[in-house]
């Protein structure tokens, strides 16, 4: 079984091979990559943007998770 939240993390932390590597293990799991998007990157995207609103991280990190 996938696991999202670990997905979710990597994106954060911008970790991108870790990333690649979860989002191949949730494809070769089976699930649809698509119907996942929003619930992995995007929700991990999500978080990013509310620590750079509220100065908690800033620019640099922001572009690393981006990446």
């Amino acid at each position: 079984m996938a696991d999202f939240r670990r997905i979710s993390d990597a994106v954060k932390a911008g970790n991108a091979s870790k990333v690649k590597e979860l989002v191949q293990a949730t494809i070769d799991a089976g699930v649809d990559p698509g119907g996942r998007r929003n619930d992995d990157i995007i929700v991990g995207m999500g978080e990013i943007g509310e620590l750079f609103k509220n100065t908690k991280i800033y620019g640099p990190e922001v572009i690393l998770a981006a990446n």
